[in-house]
């Protein structure tokens, strides 16, 4: 038998007590613990500042979790509820109240789509005051200006110059989220300079003001895109890209994972589960930040984590039939150069066997010290992985390949003779591993990630 825990929170900005009329806090998590204080479940509030627990026979400690636990107050800090002694169901609701000053500024970029070279391509910025003070300022998002077209953006931009948008924004509430979304055109391969497929487009936006906030490398984001030649609509990306930097280790990376519906009717209840490596991740520090429809996260059996889109009827024609979540997690601070963590998920619509995404690869690396123009070649490497010999074929005339290690350590030079455009060089030395390839042509340079098998 199974008993409920329920209830919402306000987040009491005018230092009045909760009422009705104050704003609520999403994405609040909650956890459960038992008599032993072992944790047996992990629950989060949606975005309209409610939650929902179920529970067997026992007694049970919930307890908030704030990402920043000195910014506020929670009343009650925990309650104990026993069944079948309580009631069911056992109604708590949760008063938050801002504690001293505290400014807090975060933003995010999310493709909405795929990159794909010649096609139009929606973008989304989320940014959101983290902080318990009112805020104003500006969102500055900085692109590649010369492998795209701004096609259209809502709102419009309030200033527009060469690779840069802005715009204003005032009194952004606590805990209060805006968006931002803009499309662009792609460049196609015959176009100069040309978009291939397996090119990074960057994109970096920031939430000022930046000086006194109190967690100022959230007020950037960089968005590392891979341009794509086939379209899969069901896909697990790492926003940040394929690696990550020592430095970078401990602190959060940012997942979105997109569903389509590409079936012949419309999808009432959408899942997407997602098992956490508790070798490589944080689950404690597991955040969602914003979804297509409204959903509902829970986090069961240590590490399974599920994210759930209940009566979204999700339509199956092309127009409408795509959704996504947005999430971040820490990755633990033990990882070393070298290793990689990956992250895929399983997508359930209603009673459907599930759609299994990519497995979203990263590497902690160093950057390599070399100047890196990825847009100014195409280049093709394969196979990858790879065992023994690799192909490099490109549009240019190659000059020189050279294979890194994880460290940006250079292991190998081949300086190629002659106007070729294609050449083959054996790695079969090169010992089991993450290595990345550096190819100079007469137009530029192409840096890529292999593995070596």
């Amino acid at each position: 038998m199974f008993y409920t825990i329920q209830g919402d929170n306000k987040l009491d900005i005018d230092s009045n007590g909760c009422n009705s009329n104050d704003p609520v806090f999403p994405n609040l998590k909650l956890n459960r613990t038992n008599n032993s204080g072992n944790l047996t479940g992990v629950y989060v509030f949606d975005n309209s500042g409610n939650y929902n627990i179920s529970a067997q026979y026992g007694t049970h400690t919930i307890t908030p979790i704030l990402e920043n636990p000195t910014y506020f107050t929670v009343t009650p800090a925990s309650l104990v509820v026993n069944f079948p002694t309580d009631a069911s169901p056992y109604n708590q609701d949760f008063c938050l109240v801002p504690n001293g000053v505290h400014n807090d500024l975060e933003i995010t970029i999310l493709p909405i789509e795929q990159a794909r070279p010649g096609f139009d391509t929606g973008y989304k910025i989320i940014y959101r005051n983290k902080g318990n003070t009112e805020l104003s300022g500006s969102v500055n998002l900085m692109f590649q200006d010369d492998v795209m077209d701004l096609v259209s953006a809502n709102p419009t931009a309030d200033n527009q110059v060469l690779n840069e948008l802005s715009w204003n924004f005032s009194n952004l509430l606590p805990f209060e989220s805006r968006e931002i979304t803009f499309t662009m055109n792609l460049n196609t391969p015959t176009d100069t300079p040309p978009l291939n497929g397996d090119d990074v487009l960057m994109f970096t936006a920031t939430a000022n003001p930046v000086s006194g906030d109190e967690m100022p490398e959230d007020n950037e984001f960089i968005l590392n895109q891979t341009v794509v030649n086939s379209f899969d609509p069901n896909d697990k990306t790492c926003l940040g890209g394929e690696i990550i930097t020592p430095e970078q280790v401990g602190k959060f990376v940012h997942y979105m994972i997109r569903f389509e519906n590409t079936g012949t009717a419309s999808a009432v209840n959408i899942v997407v589960k997602d098992d956490i490596d508790l070798a490589k991740y944080d689950v404690t520090t597991l955040i969602p930040l914003n979804g297509s429809h409204d959903f509902v996260t829970r986090i069961k059996e240590d590490n399974v984590v599920e994210f759930i889109f209940e009566n979204i009827n999700l339509p199956f024609d092309d127009a409408n039939n795509d959704g996504y979540v947005l999430f971040k997690i820490k990755t633990l601070p033990s990882l070393v150069l070298g290793d990689t963590f990956s992250n895929d998920a399983e997508i359930y619509f209603d009673y459907n066997a599930p759609i299994i995404t990519n497995d979203e690869l990263t590497t902690v690396a160093e950057n390599l010290s070399i100047e890196e123009s990825i847009l100014q070649t195409t280049v093709k490497i394969y196979p990858n992985p790879v065992s023994d010999e690799l192909t490099i074929d490109s549009k240019g005339i190659l000059e020189t390949i050279s294979i890194f290690d994880v460290n940006g350590r250079q292991l190998q030079t081949f300086v190629i003779g002659g106007s070729t455009n294609k050449s083959k060089i054996n790695i079969n030395m090169l010992s089991k591993g993450v290595y990345f390839v550096s190819i100079k042509t007469e137009t530029g340079i192409q840096i890529s990630k292999i593995i070596k098998e």
